[in-house]
């Protein structure tokens, strides 16, 4: 985005498309960006070999994963972060009950990747990879429910509630402003085409 607001910005081409369907986007790229989505993909494999293609031999492919998505051989630790107690959740969870669904936690699957996991998903698919950061983020209490109201994130989280019964159990929530903010740890990767006939080799271990 910065550099789309340089001198010669002009150049650079900036598309949208569905993981699902890659026909309407035509190759090479010089970089494709799973934005907060990778993790959402059940074939994971596939989707990678169907990027390939579209790739050229010296693009890029970014993602990333949160910290309850991966987990590193060498924890993170923050020297400046407390662990807190969620108390969002364990609310939602009262408020749906007292609407007659009862649900004991996020009932969401996710695929938890170790470091040694994922690097073979990319290797096996002909990728090389990198950890190229890690960022820490605050997420508000707000920024939480207005999350939770996305259709498709209230269909993971909440996959037996109907969506109308979601959206009026949160704002039944009231006060919401004694709940902490969420701190987060997001791990950033880049993944890029391994030789042909080279074996693959991780450019840099988280």
């Amino acid at each position: 985005i910065d550099l789309a607001g340089q001198p010669g910005g002009d150049r650079i081409v900036w598309k949208c498309g569905d993981s699902r369907a890659l026909t309407d986007i035509a190759g090479p790229v010089d970089a494709v960006v799973c934005s907060n989505s990778f993790f959402h993909v059940e074939d994971k494999a596939d989707l990678l070999h169907r990027i390939r293609p579209l790739l050229d031999p010296h693009g890029v492919l970014v993602f990333s994963l949160y910290d309850f998505l991966f987990q590193p051989r060498v924890p993170v630790s923050w020297p400046y972060h407390s662990a807190k107690e969620d108390q969002l959740m364990p609310l939602v969870l009262k408020r749906l009950a007292e609407e007659g669904v009862s649900i004991s936690g996020r009932r969401e699957e996710r695929e938890i990747f170790t470091e040694d996991s994922l690097l073979t998903l990319f290797s096996s698919c002909g990728y090389s990879l990198e950890l190229s950061g890690i960022l820490r983020f605050v997420r508000t209490t707000q920024e939480r429910i207005s999350f939770f109201r996305i259709p498709v994130v209230s269909q993971e989280v909440f996959p037996d509630v109907p969506y109308d019964l979601l959206d009026r159990t949160l704002e039944r929530l009231g006060d919401v402003s004694y709940i902490a903010p969420v701190e987060r740890s997001v791990f950033a990767f880049m993944a890029r085409l391994a030789p042909a006939g080279k074996p693959v080799h991780p450019r840099n271990r988280a």
